[in-house]
């Protein structure tokens, strides 16, 4: 199955609705404070467009010194996503507001590091070692992406936490930890007095 993925040396991927709550401009602006031409870096779009407002984003991008580094490749499902993670060095959603944000649960457990803004419920990916959790500033998208792409050590490391941060949101760490919430409420309850005794 093809997957219609630029060639580069580094990839930074959004993936989502091109919405203006996800964040999108500020990932332009940061993308253009990057050297992307000597770290042969690309910034890869991956989504549907809500409302057409794609097609202002596209409109915006074609007019950058780094136009031709700027890709939108449309929206991806399936095994096709899932390669599109995998491929990218980092996931980026510099997003106003996210209520958990499924697309960064998915990047981490491929292993893939994220950068993400303090709107999202991701303080973990900074606590764990996974990525950076920032505030929707253009520089300091721009400083996390540019410490992640040019620091194999770092890329490597972030990759291996993110794994592992990822591994807590498995089917089977999330019923053990349920099991353990309700063994603790029944204990609690039985231990009241007149509770459990006929």
């Amino acid at each position: 199955m093809a997957l219609n993925w630029p060639r580069a040396r580094k990839r930074i991927l959004f993936l989502g609705r091109i919405d203006p709550k996800k964040g999108v401009e500020l990932l332009l602006k940061a993308f253009s404070l990057i050297d992307a031409e000597s770290l042969d870096a690309r910034l890869v779009f991956v989504g549907p467009d809500d409302h057409h407002y794609a097609q202002g984003i596209k409109a915006k991008a074609s007019r950058m010194r780094e136009s031709s580094r700027i890709h939108f490749v449309g929206e991806l499902l399936g095994e096709r996503k899932w390669r599109a993670f995998r491929a990218a060095d980092i996931f980026v959603l510099p997003s106003y507001s996210e209520n958990f944000g499924n697309a960064v649960l998915e990047a981490l457990s491929v292993g893939t590091p994220v950068a993400v803004s303090q709107n999202t419920p991701w303080e973990s990916v900074r606590q764990r070692g996974a990525g950076y959790w920032l505030p929707r500033e253009t520089n300091a998208f721009a400083e996390a992406i540019l410490k992640v792409i040019s620091s194999e050590e770092l890329h490597s490391s972030m990759s291996r936490a993110a794994i592992d941060l990822a591994s807590e949101f498995s089917w089977e760490s999330v019923s053990s930890r349920m099991t353990e919430v309700y063994n603790d409420v029944l204990v609690e309850t039985c231990s009241q007095p007149g509770i459990g005794k006929s």
